[in-house]
C-alpha cells in the first residue's frame, strides 16, 4: 500500500512542477522501461520488432485486445502493418500518403519515412498534422497515392460524402 500512495504523490507532484511536454516524455520513458519486463521469445511484434514473452491485455479485462507493451499496437494494427509491409510499396516507393485519424505508432513511423510525403488529418486529435473534417478535405483533386483510414467511417454521419472526398483526393489507381 505505501507504494501506491508514493506513486500517487509522484504523479501529483509531476503535474505541478513539470511542463506537459516533459511529463509526456518522462511518462513514455517510464512506460518503455516497464515494457522490459515483458521481454522474451514467445512472440515478436511486427510493428516495433520487439521480442516478447506475451502481448498484454489492453484493459484489466483478460478478454480485451492484446497490446504490444513496447509500441502499444493492437492486433488489428499489427495485421495492417504486416499487410502494408508484405503487399504494398508503402515502405519502399516514394508516395504521397494521407492518414485519417492516425494511430500513435503508425504516425510515429510513417512521419519519419524518407520515401513518404506523409500528411495526417483528424477533426481534433493532437496527433494529426492538420485538423479538418473528412467530409470536406482541403486538398486538391488527385493529391495522394495512398490513403490510410481505419475505424473512422462508422463514426461519420454522412459516410458516403466522406468516401466521395477520399476518392476525390486519391490519385487514379491509388
Amino acid at each position: 500500500m505505501p507504494f501506491v500512495r508514493t506513486q500517487s504523490v509522484l504523479k501529483k507532484s509531476a503535474r505541478i512542477f513539470l511542463p506537459r511536454q516533459i511529463r509526456g516524455q518522462v511518462g513514455l520513458a517510464l512506460f518503455r522501461l516497464n515494457s522490459l519486463r515483458y521481454q522474451g521469445n514467445n512472440v515478436i511484434c511486427p510493428c516495433c520488432g520487439s521480442h516478447l514473452d506475451h502481448f498484454v491485455p489492453r484493459f484489466a479485462d483478460e478478454d480485451s485486445a492484446r497490446m504490444c507493451p513496447r509500441c502499444l499496437s493492437l492486433e488489428r494494427q499489427r495485421l495492417v502493418w504486416m499487410y502494408l509491409a508484405d503487399e504494398t510499396p508503402l515502405f519502399t516507393a516514394p508516395l504521397h500518403v494521407l492518414h485519417v485519424a492516425p494511430e500513435l505508432w503508425f504516425q510515429h513511423v510513417f512521419s519519419r519515412r524518407h520515401n513518404l510525403d506523409y500528411v495526417s488529418v483528424d477533426l481534433d486529435s493532437p496527433l494529426a498534422t492538420q485538423h479538418m473534417d473528412i467530409t470536406a478535405l482541403a486538398f486538391e483533386d488527385e493529391t495522394f497515392d495512398a490513403i490510410l483510414c481505419s475505424h473512422v467511417l462508422e463514426h461519420i454521419p454522412d459516410d458516403r460524402r466522406a468516401m466521395r472526398e477520399l476518392f476525390r483526393v486519391l490519385k487514379p489507381g491509388g
